[in-house]
């Protein structure tokens, strides 16, 4: 909160003394694929004239425009107005980019630009699948006009006073996560509730994911957290998982991070702990090792954070099988219970960390 009110009395400040607005722009890169082959080298004035093409349709295709709208929430006329599209010279290189006074809304444009464009988000039929791949992801915004110059103490004092009421209203406005409805919505897969009370979901949940798995081969799913500080969350969940499938004679594996050694043997499901992806990798490294990646998402979780934890997913070609919607504190039992009343027979343990950022990848087995 401190840091925040800081920053917006900062800005205040600034906009007291001069008040020429500050835009930024941010850009991602892709390129238009001329069709080589490693004995083909294809056509590559071909692809060039069409990244022209595509870069005059791109600020004026409809479906792109209101696309990127309704993940805004702006008017689709000022979104337009804010999208650019230009190539390199005698190259197929095609570069959109998006401008806002907010650089975080300008890198987050410019991201679901480049997904709508590269065909992630199948948004418009006038790009040809497959025609265009991204190659440089946006991850900063730069000014692109000359902003203020100095401070004033009135400007600070009212920033001070405006800081701390929007920093609340921030907190209040900033929308969470709560039902499986909108966490369908925003991940874009099937949605489970794991909250203790209805062992069934678990029992169906397991059985989905052995029937999905080779005849005779084993599978490993990936749990990643959406948040961070979820060790002992993720570790009960994963422990009511395997205490569950042990109740009904199925044993269950529980690993965390990717060992050294490739995995031979063991059960025909094994669940692997991941970290948070897009925190160097952590969560990534686990999910591309793994057949099935299930996002364990607390609710009440902030959406910025839970669309944060896709993109960095979706960025190394990886999208979520499964969703699963748990309580924060105290409602995932340790223990399952078995059919005929008791308790599994499956010691629940103490709760182990996560892998640190540095330790995913080097877990030994």
């Amino acid at each position: 909160m401190p840091v925040v009110t800081t920053a917006l009395a900062t800005l205040t400040a600034f906009a007291v003394s001069d008040a020429q607005p500050v835009s930024h722009t941010a850009e991602a890169t892709l390129i238009v694929q001329s069709g080589a082959t490693r004995n083909d080298p294809g056509n590559a004035n071909e692809a060039a004239t069409l990244a022209v093409t595509y870069s005059r349709l791109i600020p004026h295709d409809t479906r792109i425009i209101r696309y990127l709208a309704g993940v805004l929430g702006q008017p689709s006329l000022q979104v337009q107005q804010r999208i650019t599209a230009v190539t390199d010279p005698e190259t197929s290189l095609l570069r959109v980019r998006y401008s806002d006074a907010e650089p975080r809304r300008a890198v987050l444009a410019a991201r679901e630009l480049a997904y709508a464009v590269a065909g992630v988000r199948r948004v418009t039929p006038a790009i040809a699948p497959g025609s265009v791949v991204l190659v440089a992801y946006p991850t900063v915004a730069a000014p692109s006009s000359s902003g203020p110059s100095g401070a004033v103490p009135v400007g600070a004092l009212l920033g001070l006073i405006l800081g701390g009421v929007l920093a609340v209203a921030w907190d209040r406005a900033d929308a969470r996560v709560d039902d499986r409805g909108a966490l369908r919505d925003l991940a874009g897969c099937p949605v489970s509730l794991i909250d203790g009370r209805v062992r069934g979901v678990v029992v169906a949940l397991l059985q989905h994911w052995r029937a999905t798995a080779p005849d005779g081969q084993a599978i490993r799913v990936a749990l990643v957290p959406t948040t961070p500080r979820l060790e002992r969350l993720l570790w009960d969940l994963a422990q009511y998982f395997a205490e569950t499938a042990a109740s009904l004679g199925k044993p269950l594996g529980v690993e965390i991070g990717v060992p050294h050694e490739p995995w031979v043997g063991g059960p025909d499901v094994t669940l692997v702990l991941g970290g948070v992806p897009g925190d160097e990798d952590a969560g990534e490294a686990v999910a591309l090792a793994c057949n099935l990646t299930v996002l364990v998402v607390p609710a009440g979780v902030r959406q910025r954070e839970l669309l944060a934890a896709l993109a960095a997913l979706e960025h190394h070609g990886v999208w979520a099988a499964w969703a699963l919607l748990v309580p924060q504190r105290g409602a995932t039992p340790r223990r399952a219970v078995s059919p005929d009343g008791d308790g599994a027979k499956g010691q629940a343990g103490d709760p182990a960390p996560l892998p640190s950022r540095s330790e995913v990848g080097s877990q030994p087995r």
